[in-house]
């Protein structure tokens, strides 16, 4: 529960509802009561149903992305994560329109992409030359 307020509400503020799967950290009495005593509806998605779980809708999409990355290297997984959390976060939902960073944070996250046509917009023959010669 430290970790939950710590990293997620004192980041992101307090959410109205938390929903979750069975495991042992959501269901524990502290967790209930921080969520009593903070105002925050918890919902548990019924066990053997994980469709229901956003977490894992993610987790199968990350899963094949982990696996083309790792190859048969099956020690490095977790260096993979965080890119592939970035590509995930970065990439555009068809059904919303928008990123998921879009809608957690109301802006797009700059990529590496978008920094090489900055460059490529400030950085021409014409006022690149000049200055050298």
């Amino acid at each position: 529960a430290k970790k939950l307020i710590e990293e997620i509400f004192l980041r992101f503020g307090l959410p109205r509802k938390i929903t979750s799967d069975n495991g042992v950290s959501f269901i524990a009495s502290v967790m209930q009561q921080v969520c009593s005593m903070l105002g925050i509806h918890q919902s548990l998605i019924p066990l053997y149903h994980p469709e229901a779980n956003m977490v894992e809708r993610k987790n199968r999409d990350l899963k094949p992305r982990l696996g083309i990355l790792v190859k048969n290297n099956h020690t490095s997984w977790s260096q993979y994560l965080a890119p592939i959390r970035f590509a995930m976060n970065t990439a555009k939902n068809e059904n919303l329109g928008c990123t998921s960073a879009y809608l957690t944070f109301g802006r797009e996250l700059r990529t590496l992409d978008e920094v090489q046509n900055d460059l490529r917009q400030v950085i021409t023959p014409q006022n690149f030359l000049p200055q050298i010669t």
